[in-house]
């Protein structure tokens, strides 16, 4: 069972994406789930790779963001167990980069909108 989508995303999120909160809801749905059927195997929604960290502030199309390891960060600071609550990690298979031909060189970049804090430094 998977428990969501892209929750790093406000256009998925009612654009209020929050790993705190999503880890809240990961922890119940997982508890509620498992108490009915205990073998049942719960997956994390996959996050989006790619967006943005827009600091709680709405990035040119309307929408709030927060990076991915950002997002893990603060779902680990709401519950540090939270990801044993879940029986296997769910991710997108999509390339490396949104430009797949050989003439572009590939690179995994996250930007940080509205002076937001980058994770990596923390």
């Amino acid at each position: 069972m998977i428990v969501g989508n892209e929750p790093n995303r406000g256009d998925e999120w009612e654009n209020q994406p929050n790993g705190e909160a999503y880890a809240h809801f990961l922890g119940d749905v997982s508890r509620r789930l498992r108490e009915n059927d205990p073998s049942i195997v719960i997956l994390n929604g996959a996050f989006d790779l790619y967006a943005p960290n827009t600091n709680g502030k709405p990035f040119s199309d309307g929408y709030r963001y927060v990076d991915a390891d950002t997002f893990m960060n603060q779902m680990a600071g709401w519950d540090k167990d939270i990801f044993k609550k879940i029986q296997a990690w769910n991710s997108h298979a999509y390339p490396l980069g949104p430009y797949n031909e050989a003439t572009f060189p590939q690179a995994m970049n996250v930007d940080y909108i509205h002076v937001a804090p980058d994770s990596r430094k923390t």
